[in-house]
């Protein structure tokens, strides 16, 4: 058993100490469900791995442009999504600039 299984295996077993302890109550249908929707989603993860590096690959292809942008932070890309909104809450918020050279 290496560093980090043993580490997992030390914090799985303080978390089920804790829980003992604890007044806390689960509710098992709610733990059912939340396991059923985590399944779920690692076999969706399990059946379309083998696809990913294909996807990748086809989006990568179709990049006609790459630009990189510094700041803008706060009101997210506003640089190309000019919100009125936004600016009516938020105002006198940069919205970041577009750099000519890759960071």
């Amino acid at each position: 058993m290496d560093n980090f299984e043993r580490m997992l295996e030390e914090m799985q077993q303080r978390t089920v100490d804790e829980m003992k302890k604890s007044s806390i109550q689960i509710d098992k249908d709610k733990l059912n469900s939340f396991k059923d929707i985590i399944s779920d989603l690692v076999s969706f993860g399990n059946e379309y791995a083998d696809k990913m590096s294909q996807s990748h690959a086809s989006i990568n292809q179709e990049i006609i442009k790459v630009e990189y942008t510094k700041g803008g932070e706060t009101i997210h890309r506003g640089f190309y999504c000019p919100s009125l909104v936004k600016d009516l809450i938020v105002g006198n918020l940069k919205r970041g600039k577009l750099l000519k050279k890759k960071p």
